[in-house]
């Protein structure tokens, strides 16, 4: 079930970012000066991974390919709009050529797919992962980049937790807990990546 699929997904990334951040800074790791941002932000999180993983099941590989590459012109324009950021003629005028390019590649009619409620989460994919990134924008100007990645990453867990009673599925293949531990390496060391890159650019 993907319901599963997000929380083991949670879960081993949770496991990882534990293990890398909890002996080196300890329980401290945990103190934010900004719960609602962090709290949020792991909503999002979820929001997005449910989105995206919806998508997968549902779409072509590279149809969510290109919508998911549609995020970063929704985050420029937003950090324009809500921060102030600068944004030069150049960037706004391939932000649109990058728009139509997406437009062009995610063509729901062309693969019989149909146009109902399927058709809004790729846009929930978009909003909630845009509004992932700013958060972690912000936060990494205000909280260590490790204690945003232990909230993004238990509060999940938490969240989804008292639903995997009900859709548990005995898990015996090995390739697919290599796949779940393979995943959990990934993200947790690629959103650790992206957060102290937060705190640079």
């Amino acid at each position: 079930p993907m319901l599963l699929v997000v929380w083991l997904r949670f879960v081993a990334q949770a496991l990882v970012t534990t293990a890398l951040v909890i002996p080196r800074q300890g329980l401290t790791a945990f103190r934010t000066v900004h719960p609602k941002f962090q709290v949020s932000r792991a909503i999002s999180g979820v929001l997005t991974t449910v989105f995206a993983f919806y998508c997968i099941q549902n779409m072509p590989l590279a149809n969510f390919t290109a919508v998911w590459s549609a995020g970063p012109l929704l985050i420029v324009v937003a950090s324009a709009l809500l921060f102030g950021e600068k944004v030069s003629a150049a960037r706004w005028l391939l932000l649109v050529i990058g728009l139509v390019a997406v437009i062009a590649i995610v063509r729901p009619e062309q693969d019989g797919m149909p146009l109902g409620w399927m058709a809004l989460a790729p846009v929930g994919v978009l909003l909630c992962g845009t509004t992932y990134q700013l958060l972690g924008s912000r936060l990494a100007r205000l909280d260590q980049p490790t204690t945003t990645q232990l909230y993004s990453t238990w509060i999940p867990v938490l969240l989804t937790a008292p639903m995997i009673p009900w859709i548990w599925q005995s898990i015996t293949d090995w390739q697919i807990w290599l796949s779940i531990a393979v995943m959990g390496v990934c993200s947790g060391v690629g959103h650790l990546l992206l957060l102290q890159a937060f705190t640079f650019a």
